[in-house]
C-alpha cells in the first residue's frame, strides 16, 4: 500500500467518533486478527512510561502520481485545472519518496481495550465492552499496518531502527524549540506584522512596568463597583483602538465582552457592597472577566481579584495573536494608576524581546496545549514547522531526541 492510500484510511478512520459512548464502528474479522498480531509484536518491545503504550515511526513509499489520484477525475470535479497544478499538489502532500507516519498504541488488558493512533489520529479501537455492528472491511489497511509494525520491530531487534529514523525522518515530524528572534530572523515580515503600530517605546514601557501575578501588597483599591470595572475595561478598549468608544462604558463592555456576565450587568453600578457580594457569591458558570471575546486560549481577561489588602486587576492574554492587545490593555491601566498585574509577565516580556522559546510540534499535532511535550521547560506558544525555508529554520532549532524503542530483556514476560 502506498502513502496516499494510507492517508486516505487515516482520514476516514480518524473521523470515527470512538470516544462517543454510542460508537459501534466495527471491523472485519481479518482486521481484528491483524490487530491481535500487531499487539503481539508490540509486546516484544519495552512499553512506554505507562507500561501499556508503544511508539514507533513507520514508513511507506510515496508511489507514483497515479497512486495519488486520477488527474482526469480531479479535473472533472474542478479540484485542479492543469496537470502542473495536479503535480504540484502531489508534491506538496508527499514531498519525499518515502512518507513517515507516527504510530502509537496502548491497551488496558483488564477491560479488553486497545487503541491505535497513526499520523496523530485515532484510527483503530478494540473495546470488549461494546457490541459490534455491521463490519467495515479495512483488511487492506490492517495488513499494511501489521507488516509495517513487523518491519519496525525487526529493525529495533537488529539495531538499525535508530540510525534510520535519525537519518531520514523529515524535520517537520520532529519536536523541538526555536527562539522567536531566530524565527523572525528567517521570516522578518512576521516581526513586522507582530509589531505593527506598536512602538519600541511601548515595548520598553511594558518591560519596566509589567508585574506578574500575584501583585505585590503595595497597591490596592479599597473597593470596586460595577461601573468602575466598566471604566477599567473602557480604558483598555480605547488603548487597543476598539470601536464603540463613543458609547457608555457599560455599553462598551457589552459590545466587546463574552456576554455571559453572571448577573454583573444587573447590579447597582455605584454600589461597592453589591459588587463585593456578587464577587463572593457569583455562580461561576459564565465568563464575566472575558472582556475581549475569543476562543479558549485566544481571549483576553480582566479579572478583579480581592485579597486581604484590597482589590486589584489581573490582565490575562497569552495567545501570540492577542499579545499586543493584552499588553496595551495592561499599559492603559498602569498609566491610569490602577493597581494591576498581567499573568505570564515574564513570558510576554521574552516574547517582545524575541527571547521566547517556541515549541515546535510535529505536523499533524495541533499546536495548542502542548506543554506536556516539553517537560521542565516554560513553553507557552507552539507551532508546526512551516514548509517554507525549512533548511534555514533548522539551523536555529534545538531538537529533542527521537524516542527509541527497546526490545524486552530476556526473561521478561512478552
Amino acid at each position: 500500500m502506498k502513502a496516499p492510500e494510507i492517508k486516505h484510511y487515516i482520514n476516514w478512520l480518524g473521523r470515527v467518533e470512538y470516544r462517543n459512548i454510542n460508537c459501534s464502528f466495527t471491523y472485519d474479522e481479518t482486521s481484528y486478527a491483524a490487530i491481535d498480531r500487531i499487539f503481539r509484536l508490540l509486546h516484544r518491545l519495552e512499553p512506554g512510561p505507562e507500561n501499556t503504550s508503544w511508539e514507533l515511526w513507520l514508513r511507506a513509499e510515496r508511489g507514483t502520481i497515479e497512486d495519488f489520484g486520477s488527474f482526469e477525475e480531479l479535473r472533472a470535479d474542478g479540484q485542479v485545472e492543469s496537470f502542473e497544478e495536479f503535480e504540484t499538489w502531489w508534491h506538496s502532500e508527499f514531498p519525499e519518496e518515502a512518507a513517515w507516519f507516527h504510530f502509537a498504541a496502548g491497551e488496558d488488558q483488564e477491560i479488553g481495550y486497545r487503541a491505535i493512533f497513526l499520523g496523530h489520529r485515532h484510527v483503530l479501537e478494540v473495546d470488549g465492552r461494546r457490541e459490534r455492528s455491521f463490519p467495515n472491511d479495512i483488511s487492506k489497511f490492517t495488513a499494511w499496518l501489521e507488516e509495517a509494525v513487523r518491519d519496525a520491530v525487526q529493525m529495533v531487534e537488529t539495531g538499525s531502527y535508530q540510525e534510520l529514523v535519525e537519518r531520514e525522518l523529515p524535520i517537520w515530524h520532529r519536536t523541538g524549540t526555536i527562539l522567536r528572534r531566530d524565527l523572525w530572523r528567517v521570516f522578518p515580515q512576521w516581526k513586522e506584522e507582530f509589531f505593527q503600530d506598536f512602538s519600541q517605546q511601548e515595548v520598553e514601557e511594558f518591560l519596566t512596568s509589567a508585574a506578574g501575578y500575584p501583585l505585590g501588597n503595595n497597591k490596592r483599591l479599597p473597593s470596586v463597583t460595577a461601573n468602575e470595572f466598566y471604566h477599567f475595561c473602557a480604558l483598555g478598549y480605547r488603548a487597543m483602538g476598539y470601536t464603540g468608544t463613543e458609547k457608555s462604558e457599560k455599553e462598551q463592555y457589552a459590545l466587546h465582552a463574552d456576554g455571559r456576565d453572571e448577573g454583573l450587568s444587573k447590579l447597582d453600578g455605584d454600589s461597592p457592597e453589591a459588587f463585593a457580594r456578587w464577587l463572593k457569591e457569583r455562580p461561576r458558570t459564565g465568563h464575566p472577566w472575558e472582556v475581549c471575546r475569543g476562543g479558549n486560549s485566544t481571549h483576553i481577561d480582566c479579572i478583579v481579584h480581592r485579597d486581604a489588602h484590597g482589590y486589584y486587576l489581573v490582565v490575562a492574554g497569552l495567545a501570540e495573536t492577542r499579545t499586543i492587545e493584552a499588553v496595551r490593555f495592561f499599559l492603559a491601566l498602569h498609566r491610569a494608576g490602577v493597581p494591576a498585574c498581567i499573568r505570564n509577565a515574564e513570558e510576554l516580556k521574552a516574547r517582545l524581546t524575541g527571547a521566547e522559546s517556541i515549541g515546535i510540534v510535529p505536523e499533524g499535532v495541533f499546536p495548542a496545549y502542548c506543554h506536556a511535550r516539553f517537560p521542565g521547560e516554560s513553553i507557552v506558544d507552539f507551532m508546526n514547522l512551516p514548509r517554507e525555508r525549512q533548511d534555514e529554520l533548522a539551523k536555529y532549532c534545538r531538537w529533542q531526541p527521537i524516542p527509541v524503542p527497546r526490545m524486552k530483556k530476556e526473561g521478561e514476560t512478552p
